[in-house]
């Protein structure tokens, strides 16, 4: 059981991920921390693969030469403060 408050955009995107499993927002909130714990396996394994392989890079996008959303995803680590930023951010862009 999971009893927590969560800004209205969370709530929003939660709410459009529910209606994509049938309207259930359990099973939603399910595979949001399902989703979650496999990026945190991803970050962590692309952690030891940069410190194992300094070396290594993704290939830059042909669009967009400086980076991958990918790359760019893997290397972040948002704290709730940070995602509460990208969150209004993203509102911001949507008026």
């Amino acid at each position: 059981m999971v009893n927590g408050r969560i800004t209205p955009e969370q709530m929003e995107w939660l709410e459009d991920k529910a209606s994509k499993v049938g309207g259930n927002l359990s099973a939603a909130l399910r595979q949001a921390i399902t989703d979650a714990r496999i990026l945190e396996m991803a970050r962590e394994d692309y952690k030891l693969l940069r410190k194992e392989h300094p070396e290594f890079e993704i290939p830059p996008h042909d669009d967009i030469p400086e980076t991958r959303l990918l790359a760019m995803v893997l290397s972040m680590k948002l704290s709730e403060a940070e995602d509460l930023e990208l969150r209004r951010a993203e509102g911001r862009k949507r008026t």
